[in-house]
């Protein structure tokens, strides 16, 4: 019986980054360099990067290529089984935090102390 692994790194104990971007792009990545969707050759693994990009790590700027999206999309070529849960659950986190700083700053600077104390307290019941 198959059974999906749960610890993403385990998965992904034999992926050369490197070597990976090399063979889907047929060029030596740069250590500084942005890894993009037009660098890579075959449409439809351009297609399932820019899929994975708007489905499970949703951004403004889904052109560039992001270090989970590369997990993944070699998961799905090595077709292994793996539970995306907690590499999911880490980006929202991630991306919550981030825009919740952001939130209580403007919050901070804008409004009264009464309103901000509501809106933290309400925030904190429902996103904690």
């Amino acid at each position: 019986m198959d059974q999906c692994i749960v610890n993403i790194v385990v998965v992904l104990k034999d992926v050369n980054k490197d070597d990976f971007w090399e063979n889907i792009t047929a060029k030596q990545p740069e250590r500084k360099q942005k890894y993009t969707n037009e660098e890579v050759h075959h449409p439809t693994l351009r297609f399932m990067l820019k899929w994975l990009a708007f489905t499970f790590f949703p951004r403004e700027e889904l052109n560039t290529i992001r270090q989970d999206e590369l997990h993944l999309l070699y998961i799905m070529i090595k077709k292994r089984k793996a539970s995306l849960v907690k590499l999911i659950l880490s980006y929202w986190n991630r991306t919550y935090h981030e825009k919740m700083h952001y939130f209580f700053h403007i919050l901070d600077h804008t409004f009264s102390y009464e309103f901000r104390f509501i809106v933290k307290s309400y925030t904190h019941i429902y996103f904690s």
